[in-house]
């Protein structure tokens, strides 16, 4: 037993490991999307599923096959990562081959890239826990092996809490991908060596007419096995969906839910006498008062609240479906079907959330929807409870049936709330957009704004007179409308080029003049479409009497491509206006990443802006460790010009020299770039650690 015990706690404690890590190398290359993390949790679902159902034909194989097969595929997969090793450098790592080039679909790529990094590895380790258990289960005491699956859930959780505080801050990526792959090794000669030393059936195993003990279960328990896990992942994606887009899309915030997720297991497997079922149910209920709060506005409920309020919910939801799948857990002998249940049921809730409802959906609508979802298994699982007296059943049938119309009109009044007047949504791989109007009967002061979650990403007056003006961010007393106004070049009356890295409602487009290009690299589609075509939604780019152009697709991608090309764009100005939102696209922030942006600028004179008003987020230490590296010079610009037309901004104006500052005007207002104490090390392809720059 110790053997097993060793080798299903490595295999989980691997299985954990390599979700963050390799989805930091998806996270750069497919522009930093909380959905980029959403479509892993649905790979790893559905290889986990794939791994169950391999265990458990497995199992149903003689010995001398169970044996053979799976140290065949253990050496396959070792040999697999030996390869990678020798032709790119890195185990694990993607090859530059699999980097995406131009548009397409980005869920299909990531399962590619994944399938093509991790997949056999993965894969081996999903099967380990229930294969090791059903061998484990002809032991003496078969009962200790559900105690194998408590452990397995502790080795994930442990791997998921070191990821964030240990394994990310303290390693690079390419060191971490050496590191886990020495540790599969080891994990493969432990589960070659438990493959070898299988026993038969034990002889106290129950006879099959024994009471109960080898009875199939009934066609309600084997539906419950799917619906309950499914409702637990359903909680789990969804919320971290919700925190993503609401905090920022960091390790951390994907490593939490997960690791609730977990805890919730080991402990209904682990500590089954405790009274599970009352304390769960009471915190839930309770759980969706404050959750209904942060749905209705975000923005005035400080983030470790928003995090605190998301956790409890998806905690005691899954505390509710994992106690009530532990009570109808099978024999020992039956565990691998059990365990098949379980993994099918994730697959489904992640096909729900991954696939299913960014298609019926135009915003998160399946948070709510799951959490309604794990209220109505808890109705269902308490009426059928046989121990429940006839009256007292109908009583929480009653009460619960009302408790939860009260919970879904809640609920859904909030989220309607929140998502305003909205003229138009459109949800896609990269988020939510919301197209507002704000005064439409006033023939002055009527708007149209764009919001990005819960970010505005910029409003244009519809009023002839007033459309060319700049706003919010972008206002002529900003950073980015001194830097373009300030420049020596178009001062002396010649031509500017102008670069921005994200679209926006393309408000920068209203300082082209005739004669000047201005350049947009965006990778969301639906941005893009709201500013072009015959009826765009907002119409600064139209009313630009020079030159606009609009590269869609990652914009570093992009650059670096045309870089490859010898096309550089020789911009006097570049503007990086991607980090505004809670979701930013690290990438875009790093050495490397601002190595190309430097490639692109015309001269000693140009300029580069970067956009860091941010909620939740303290940029400045990391754009200092930049300038260090790099050897800029930099001011920063905090602004907030009188007027509804204009927000607070905070730009950050870099030049190769300090005179090049000085003739753009910009030290008037400005102050030199501090770090504020918070020295981070240099951020670059290989690390960086945004959980240091979150506000608290």
């Amino acid at each position: 037993m110790v053997l097993y015990a060793v080798t299903v706690f490595l295999s989980a404690f691997l299985l954990f490991q390599v979700q963050p890590l390799i989805g930091r190398y998806a996270l750069p290359w497919f522009g930093g999307s909380p959905a980029v993390w959403t479509t892993c949790l649905l790979f790893f679902q559905a290889l986990l599923f794939a791994g169950y159902l391999y265990a458990h034909a497995l199992s149903r194989l003689p010995r001398a096959g169970q044996r053979r097969l799976h140290t065949a595929l253990l050496l396959l997969a070792a040999a697999g990562l030996a390869l990678f090793a020798v032709l790119f450098g890195t185990p694990v790592a993607p090859p530059p081959l699999l980097r995406p080039e131009g548009s397409g679909t980005p869920a299909l790529r990531i399962v590619g890239l994944l399938s093509a990094t991790v997949g056999l590895p993965y894969f081996l380790l999903a099967a380990t826990g229930p294969l090791l258990q059903a061998w484990a289960a002809r032991l003496p005491e078969p009962e200790r092996v559900w105690r194998l699956y408590a452990l397995s859930n502790f080795g994930s959780l442990l791997a998921l809490l070191a990821y964030p505080f240990l394994v990310e801050p303290a390693l690079a990526l390419r060191t971490q991908s050496w590191l886990w792959s020495l540790l599969f090794l080891l994990f493969a000669a432990a589960a070659s060596v438990a493959a070898a030393r299988q026993v038969p059936a034990a002889s106290s195993d129950p006879p099959p007419g024994a009471p109960g003990a080898l009875q199939p279960p009934g066609a309600v328990d084997r539906f419950l096995w799917l619906v309950l896990p499914a409702a637990g992942t359903i909680l789990l994606m969804a919320t971290t969906n919700q925190m993503c887009q609401e905090v920022a899309v960091v390790p951390f915030l994907w490593v939490l839910p997960l690791s609730l997720y977990l805890l919730s297991f080991v402990l209904t497997f682990e500590a089954p006498r405790f009274p599970w079922r009352p304390v769960a149910s009471v915190l839930f209920l309770l759980s969706l008062v404050p959750v209904g709060w942060v749905l209705g506005d975000a923005t005035k409920v400080r983030v470790p609240f928003q995090i605190l309020f998301y956790g409890l919910a998806l905690f005691t939801g899954c505390l509710v479906c994992h106690g009530e799948l532990y009570r109808l857990r099978p024999a020992p002998a039956r565990l691998t079907g059990f365990y098949l249940g379980v993994a099918g049921g994730g697959a489904i809730g992640g096909l729900l959330v991954g696939v299913a409802a960014p298609l019926a959906f135009d915003t998160y609508r399946e948070y709510p929807i799951g959490l309604l979802f794990a209220f109505a298994l808890l109705i269902f699982v308490l009426a059928r409870d046989p121990a429940t007296a006839v009256a007292r059943i109908l009583l929480v049938r009653a009460t619960a049936v009302v408790l939860w119309l009260a919970a879904a009109a809640g609920l859904f009044s909030r989220v309607a709330s929140s998502e305003g007047q909205a003229i138009a949504t459109f949800r896609n791989f990269y988020g939510v957009l919301r197209v507002r109007e704000e005064l439409p009967g006033d023939l002055v002061w009527h708007l149209r704004g764009l919001t990005h979650g819960r970010i505005q990403h910029g409003f244009q007056y519809l009023a002839p007179g007033k459309r060319r003006q700049p706003t919010t961010y972008y206002g002529e007393k900003s950073g980015i409308g001194r830097a373009i106004r300030g420049h020596p070049r178009g001062a002396a009356g010649e031509d500017l080029r102008i670069g921005a890295v994200g679209l926006g409602v393309g408000t920068l487009a209203a300082y082209v003049r005739k004669g000047d290009t201005i350049r947009f690299y965006e990778i969301n589609p639906d941005v893009v479409a709201l500013s072009r075509g015959p009826a765009p939604r907002f119409t600064f780019l139209a009313d630009a009497p020079g030159t606009v152009e609009v590269v869609e697709g990652d914009a570093r991608l992009s650059l670096e491509r045309e870089r490859r090309h010898g096309e550089r764009q020789r911009f006097d100005v570049l503007a990086l206006d991607a980090f505004t939102s809670d979701a930013i696209p690290v990438h875009l922030l790093t050495a490397e990443a601002f190595e190309t942006y430097l490639d692109h600028l015309r001269d000693g004179s140009s300029l580069l802006a970067v956009h860091i008003s941010n909620r939740n987020l303290r940029l400045q230490p990391v754009l200092a460790g930049i300038l260090r590296r790099h050897g800029l010079a930099a001011l920063e610009l905090d602004t907030d010009p009188e007027g509804h037309a204009y927000s607070r901004s905070v730009w950050v104006v870099m030049a190769r020299t300090k005179e090049a500052l000085s003739r753009a005007g910009l030290a008037e207002g400005s102050q030199e770039l501090e770090d504020g104490g918070m020295r981070v090390p240099l951020w670059t392809d290989d690390y960086s650690n945004l959980f240091r720059a979150l506000v608290w």
